[in-house]
């Protein structure tokens, strides 16, 4: 676990607005078993984001 003191920097960032999370792919809810059949073929880089 990183020590606090290393993680400050990415609070900060993230409360500013300026951290950015890659996003691999998108589905819509209807589509669930194709994300988790993606996310499980750990290929991915990024987040997988499910719509409702």
């Amino acid at each position: 676990m990183p020590a606090p003191e290393r993680c400050a920097g990415t609070v900060d960032e993230d409360g500013a607005g300026e951290l950015t999370v890659p996003i691999a792919a998108t589905f819509p809810v209807e589509e669930i078993r194709d994300a988790v059949r993606l996310q499980a073929g750990r290929r991915v880089h990024g987040k997988i984001v499910v719509t409702l």
